[in-house]
């Protein structure tokens, strides 16, 4: 089993953060009534938070390998999302991407220990507490 959540740790978290990501644009343009900055910068950050947080989920440890594999995919992702609406000229769009960028540094600026504890304090799971 642990083989099998190291080979879907980085796939499943693109999957769902792509579908989170999505669905928070079509929530927020359904409310919203059309595209607008808030909801590029709200999709990007929900992307981005949520894979980390499924990439932190389904690894079987959490250690700095995880998490600086989860940030540097994300940050990619969001520097490309950043730069190539700019260039075509849709600058309200590259918020999607800042958004991203975003998720990326608050992850990286914790570590994995941190990532895995409930609001209490208190280590999910076990790996977490030999970190």
């Amino acid at each position: 089993m642990t083989v099998l959540r190291w080979i879907a740790f980085a796939p499943l978290a693109l999957a769902l953060s792509l579908a989170a990501g999505g669905l928070t644009a079509f929530v927020s343009e359904l409310f919203a009534g059309g595209p607008n900055w808030y909801t590029w910068l709200v999709s990007g950050a929900v992307t981005g938070g949520v894979c980390c947080y499924v990439a932190f989920r389904v690894a079987p440890t959490a250690n700095s390998l995880v998490k600086w594999v989860t940030v540097g995919f994300v940050g990619l992702v969001g520097a490309v999302a950043t730069i190539r609406p700019i260039f075509d000229g849709d600058v309200l769009r590259a918020l999607q991407g800042i958004g991203m960028l975003v998720m990326a540094v608050t992850y990286a600026r914790q570590s994995p220990a941190s990532l895995l504890q409930n609001p209490e304090g208190v280590p999910e799971r076990a790996e977490s507490a030999a970190l």
